[in-house]
């Protein structure tokens, strides 16, 4: 029904709401095929949606510091919405909404320098990089 309505329904007044839910990352690892169908028929009616989806998503591989007061359970929801994150581009680009490379280049590219200055020896962040090679390394 969702993809029919995207199809069918003009939703050009809407078009930041989209990216903001679709770039949120707030979903499950099983929620992903279903977002990259909806973010696909969205891309191909508006083209602000991508471009924003692409600036939206980038923002989760630039934050590399911890806050401070951060809790511990604050930091594992950081690392699960990147991790999320960086698995929706890649699905995004084998989907072909996003047909260049560089956006996953320079998330992985963030994600190692943010693994060189952290003080836990980046093992958090290997985690995410660990995670993305297992279920994209052979596709890309």
């Amino acid at each position: 029904q969702i993809l029919t309505a995207v199809r069918t329904v003009n939703m050009s007044k809407f078009v930041s709401e989209a990216v903001d839910a679709v770039g949120e990352c707030a979903m499950k690892g099983k929620d992903i095929p279903a977002a990259v169908q909806v973010a696909s028929a969205l891309h191909l009616r508006y083209a602000l949606f991508t471009t924003g989806l692409q600036s939206r998503l980038s923002n989760f591989f630039s934050e590399s510091k911890a806050k401070e007061g951060e809790t511990e359970g604050e930091r594992k929801d950081k690392l699960t919405r990147r991790r999320t994150a960086l698995r929706l581009v890649t699905e995004l680009y084998a989907a072909g909404v996003f047909t260049e490379g560089g956006m996953l280049g320079s998330a992985l590219k963030e994600v190692v320098v943010q693994e060189k200055s952290l003080s836990d020896g980046g093992a958090t962040l290997s985690a995410v990089l660990v995670a993305f090679v297992k279920y994209a390394g052979e596709d890309l």
